[in-house]
């Protein structure tokens, strides 16, 4: 039997322990939570809530899901790094900055630390990331991402809004998400960067630009808001041979579709450039934490994209501090 610890029991936390009961379904997995605040308990069958951490050591986890405030991360990182675990899922990012990053990865000991990105399992993304690396565009032109968070009344009392908990502003969260895509398809050389803040006043910002170029000369376009009032989620691939377009991520976001058009295909197939397009997959993206957990506890091979590394998670992280440092 698998046995899982569930640290934190948020919005994040419920999603990860929805999923762990899916997986269930057809293993053999016990589920332990714990949060600091018991009040955020609610029942669920076959699974055990403790009030007390040192219970999820003595239950000597498998895997240790973390799910907790950015600032929250390294503390419960050092507490759980000599108990008797195979693996720890960090939330992304890995750290608040740099810095904090290789405090963490320093606290390595018998545990593998991987960060949670789940939009590595979107369908949408993985085949367009899938068809880059296939070469199916040709040399990339450029690439845009666009993410944005609409927000509602009140946010500005979420810790994610507070600098010192979240550890920076919407580059960082949700940016991050965004770098790590871009990290696993190729290597930035130089950075050119706008921001914007002033609609909550908590001294984060709110909305950042960038512009990158790539080693291998192409163009990559960034646009991060926590102001965008329309959840919007955009990933754009434009080349020689042809373009991809990823859009929505599920939920208010709208279901994610991923179509390819062929360059000029209104003219080898007739009708519209739009007519001309394929569309490759079209997903609600519900089964993304199931897909990321099912990777991590069975390394299932089925997947192309695979769980980031503690590795990986830095290399998200020291182009984290690139974006930060650039004008």
């Amino acid at each position: 039997m698998l046995k899982v610890a569930q640290i934190g029991y948020g919005l994040i936390g419920k999603k990860r322990v929805d999923a762990l009961q899916k997986l269930r379904n057809n293993n053999d997995i016990n589920i332990m939570v714990y949060d600091n605040n018991p009040s955020t308990y609610h029942s669920k069958k076959d699974i055990a809530y403790v009030d007390n951490i040192n219970e999820i050591e003595k239950y000597n986890p498998d895997l240790i899901i973390l799910s907790v405030p950015h600032d929250k991360v390294l503390d419960y990182v050092k507490l759980t790094k000599n108990w008797e675990t195979d693996k720890i899922l960090v939330e992304k990012p890995l750290g608040r900055n740099l810095s904090e990053t290789m405090q963490i990865m320093d606290c390595c000991n018998k545990s593998n630390i991987y960060a949670g990105f789940n939009y590595r399992f979107y369908n949408g993304i993985v085949k367009a990331i899938e068809h880059i690396k296939d070469g199916i565009f040709g040399d990339i032109i450029n690439m845009n991402f666009i993410l944005g968070h609409g927000g509602k009344v009140g946010d500005e009392r979420s810790w994610k809004l507070n600098s010192k908990e979240c550890g920076g502003g919407c580059l960082l969260d949700p940016g991050i998400h965004i770098l790590d895509l871009i990290s696993m398809i190729t290597e930035v050389k130089t950075i050119k960067r706008l921001n914007w803040k002033g609609i909550w006043n908590t001294g984060i910002n709110e909305e950042e630009h960038l512009l990158m170029e790539t080693v291998d000369g192409g163009i990559i376009n960034i646009q991060i808001s926590i102001v965008k009032w329309v959840n919007t989620f955009r990933f754009e691939i434009n080349g020689y041979n042809g373009y991809g377009v990823v859009e929505g991520r599920g939920g208010n976001y709208g279901k994610q579709t991923y179509r390819i058009g062929e360059k000029w295909g209104w003219m080898v197939h007739g009708g519209t450039q739009k007519e001309s397009e394929q569309l490759i997959t079209e997903d609600d993206c519900n089964d993304s934490f199931y897909k990321e957990l099912d990777c991590l506890l069975f390394n299932n091979k089925n997947y192309f994209l695979k769980n980031c590394t503690m590795q990986e998670a830095f290399q998200g992280m020291y182009l984290y501090n690139k974006c930060l440092e650039a004008k």
